[in-house]
């Protein structure tokens, strides 16, 4: 795909059902007390996964459109091999949800997903006494086999919202789970459930849950995803003469590091929380065209825009000085190694950004041309669309097609300016 450069950029936008939200609403929804209402979930090759995964596992799910009705019950083993794509997302929070459920359950991915280690979360969830295995004893496929868990107190030290989050499902058919973060990572999943009537305190970086045999159906709204509308975002304040407004966005406070990073960069940029729903904020995103300056971003802000980094370092190549990330790990174990994705694919194109072991400096730079690939990674393929479209001659794309695992309709908002969805 070419993606030829763009004189500006004008948008009033809403933006497709936050993902991560989506993925806990269904699973949660699945063994809810009753008929559990989604609206505006995300269309994703991901959330599809999840959802196709408790489908085989007897989850009663009718959709229309972006709409779902799912019906609670008690699921069952699949004879069936419960296959994930592309999702870690969906193998991750499953791989917990069915241990705490007790099901025995085999789950695989495609060939990205296998080469992805979960190794951490096996090795925390055997600790509360689930029995897993899994290819050298950390990549797809995973088996689970039927197990007795028990009351564990883990101290995270890894930040991932999926390893919590993945923990806290399983805790819900353990005698409890004492999680303390290192740093504050996405919430969305213990505000969902206790939106839901889960025994669940959170306090501060400490998240309690004690077990819980049933949970309220859901009656959600999800909000615009704040992750998808990064791009956007970047284009209104990178090119000249440009502005977007974004609707019914998700504000959650775990959500807006990539927000108050271009804040602290000079971005002419404001947010309002307008109402909640379920304990997830919602409101509006106002950007414009903007000069930018360099910052270095701490350790406790990683966690919290861990998918929007290697769209900074686009953006890092029009911001006067350096822009410095370091002790982003995670990033090399995504759907691909992103830190050296985006780090080579910007070099050809003219960018002055250095490789570090865990991130990366980028400096101002002018964007030129070339040939570049996404790695299949949707990711990297939507930031290197904002590179093309900065770019003064635009750049050749490989593999842009990525942005199905969490975007699809990523290139109809990107290719129309003065747009309202």
């Amino acid at each position: 795909m070419y993606i030829s450069p763009m004189r500006n950029f004008v948008a009033n936008i809403i933006m497709p059902g936050d993902k991560s939200i989506s993925h806990r609403a269904f699973i949660c929804a699945s063994i809810a007390n009753g008929k559990s209402i989604i609206r505006n979930f995300s269309y994703s090759d991901d959330v599809l996964q999840t959802i196709q995964s408790l489908r085989k596992l007897g989850a009663r799910i009718d959709i229309d459109k972006d709409n779902a009705i799912v019906i609670g019950t008690k699921l069952h083993p699949s004879k069936k091999i419960l296959y994930t794509g592309n999702s870690a997302t969906t193998l991750r929070l499953l791989t917990g949800f069915l241990v705490g459920q007790n099901i025995p359950a085999s789950l695989d991915g495609d060939e990205f997903l296998r080469k992805r280690p979960s190794s951490y979360l096996i090795k925390a969830l055997c600790q509360m006494g689930a029995k897993i295995s899994a290819r050298q004893d950390k990549y797809p496929p995973v088996k689970i086999e039927q197990s007795d868990l028990h009351f564990i107190e883990h101290h995270l030290k890894i930040d991932s919202a999926q390893v919590k989050s993945a923990l806290l499902l399983a805790g819900l058919g353990s005698d409890g789970i004492i999680i303390k973060e290192k740093n504050h990572s996405r919430n969305h999943t213990e505000l969902m459930l206790k939106s839901m009537g889960a025994k669940i305190d959170i306090s501060g970086k400490i998240i309690s849950l004690g077990r819980t045999e049933l949970l309220n159906p859901l009656d959600i709204t999800i909000p615009g995803d704040i992750s998808s509308s990064a791009y956007f975002i970047a284009l209104a304040i990178l090119l000249q003469d440009s502005s977007i407004r974004v609707e019914k966005i998700g504000l959650n406070n775990t959500r807006i590091g990539f927000l108050q990073i271009l804040k602290r960069m000079g971005a002419d940029i404001q947010w309002q929380v307008q109402e909640y729903n379920c304990n997830e904020s919602y409101g509006w995103i106002y950007a414009k065209s903007s000069q930018l300056k360099g910052v270095e971003i701490s350790d406790s802000e990683i966690p919290l825009l861990i998918d929007e980094l290697p769209l900074l370092a686009v953006i890092g190549t029009q911001a006067k000085g350096e822009t410095i990330v370091r002790n982003a790990e995670q990033l090399r174990i995504k759907e691909s190694d992103r830190i050296s994705a985006i780090c080579s694919q910007l070099k050809k194109i003219g960018a002055d950004i250095i490789e570090l072991e865990h991130g990366f400096i980028v400096r101002q730079s002018n964007l030129i041309s070339g040939k570049c690939s996404s790695f299949s990674d949707h990711r990297i393929a939507m930031s290197l669309a904002v590179a093309g479209a900065i770019s003064q001659k635009g750049i050749e794309l490989q593999h842009a097609n990525a942005v199905k695992y969490s975007f699809p309709k990523f290139w109809d908002y990107i290719g129309t300016s003065s747009l309202m969805v």
